[in-house]
C-alpha cells in the first residue's frame, strides 16, 4: 500500500523473479468508481452482484475488469510455467474518476514503483500523466492502440466509457 497525507492510497505490487537483466512491465490500473451521471447505485462499490443469469459489479467496466483480466492472465501463466519472461509492477491507483490529483506527488515519493521498461494501461483516459511515472525506464517512449470487432461494433481500447458488448482492445505504452 503507498500512502500519502490528504491522498487516496494506491495498491503496488511486483514479480521481479525473471531477474535484473530482464525488462520491467508495469501494469496501471485504478479502483476508484463514479456514477454515471444521471444515475443513483443500487448496490455496494466491489461487491459482485447476480440479477436473473447475469453478474453485475460497479466499475468492472472501468476499470477493474481491465486490471483483474491482467491478474487473470499473470496467475495463469505463472501456474503453468512457475515464472514470467519479464518482471512485473502492477499499479491500482483510487483517484483516477477525479482527475489523478496526486499521481505525480506518488510518482515523486515512490518512484521504484513506478520504474519500468514498458507500461500496460488498463484504462486509457489517463495516458499523459501516467506515461511520465514510466520515465524511469530505459528506452524511448511510444503508445499503441489495439483496435477490434466483436459482436458487430467496431471498438478500440479507448472506448472513453461506453459501454457496449464488444471486444476491449489493449493499451500499451512504453516509458522512458
Amino acid at each position: 500500500m503507498l500512502e500519502l497525507p490528504d491522498a487516496h492510497p494506491c495498491v503496488a505490487a511486483e514479480w521481479m523473479g525473471a531477474g535484473p537483466g530482464a525488462p520491467t512491465v508495469l501494469v496501471y490500473g485504478h479502483f476508484d468508481v463514479q456514477l454515471v451521471k444521471g444515475e443513483a447505485w443500487s448496490t455496494e462499490p466491489h461487491a459482485l452482484v447476480r440479477k436473473g443469469d447475469r453478474l453485475y459489479g460497479r466499475g468492472s467496466a472501468d476499470d477493474a475488469g481491465g486490471w483483474l483480466s491482467h491478474l487473470v492472465a499473470i496467475e495463469a501463466w505463472l501456474r503453468e510455467t512457475g515464472g514470467l519472461p519479464c518482471n512485473l509492477k502492477i499499479l491500482l491507483e483510487g483517484e483516477e474518476e477525479i482527475g489523478s490529483p496526486n499521481l505525480e506527488r506518488f510518482i515523486d515519493a515512490y518512484p521504484d514503483a513506478f520504474a519500468s521498461d514498458a507500461m500496460v494501461l488498463t484504462d486509457c483516459e489517463k495516458g499523459v500523466g501516467i506515461r511520465s511515472g514510466a520515465r524511469q525506464g530505459k528506452g524511448g517512449t511510444g503508445m499503441a492502440v489495439a483496435r477490434g470487432e466483436g459482436h458487430g461494433w467496431p471498438s478500440d481500447s479507448c472506448h472513453k466509457g461506453r459501454t457496449k458488448p464488444s471486444t476491449r482492445g489493449a493499451h500499451a505504452s512504453a516509458g522512458s
